[in-house]
């Protein structure tokens, strides 16, 4: 089951690296992102690319095993959305209530609205 998220306002980019974050906090989801390079689910955690995607890129630490499994391995669904957190078991009511919560503090700063549909 996914959540997925379309993301509308003036700063995409950083509206997607605060998602991330609440991805971090997360340890039963999984991701996917418009912003995300195309191989990512088949990079070892060791190679460059990967390294630089959430060493350079992130102002969090975040640990290898938690990185490695962040990356969703489903394959590119996004569809007409921008972002989506998959849910490696069916989620609770209350679940998906802590993550629109989340995703509401998270996008807070950015400028960005949202509109989440999690199927």
């Amino acid at each position: 089951m996914k959540s997925y998220i379309k993301l509308y306002g003036p700063s995409i980019t950083e509206a997607i690296r605060a998602l991330e974050k609440v991805a971090a906090e997360m340890p039963d989801c999984s991701i996917w992102h418009v912003a995300m390079p195309p191989m990512m689910p088949y990079l070892r955690v060791d190679n460059p690319t990967f390294e630089r995607y959430f060493r350079d890129l992130w102002p969090i630490e975040i640990p290898e095993e938690r990185a490695h499994r962040m990356i969703s391995k489903s394959g590119y669904t996004l569809g007409d959305y921008d972002f989506y957190f998959e849910w490696h078991a069916t989620p609770t009511y209350e679940e998906i209530q802590t993550l629109i919560e989340k995703v509401d503090e998270a996008l807070k700063g950015t400028g960005c609205f949202y509109t989440i549909t999690t199927k």
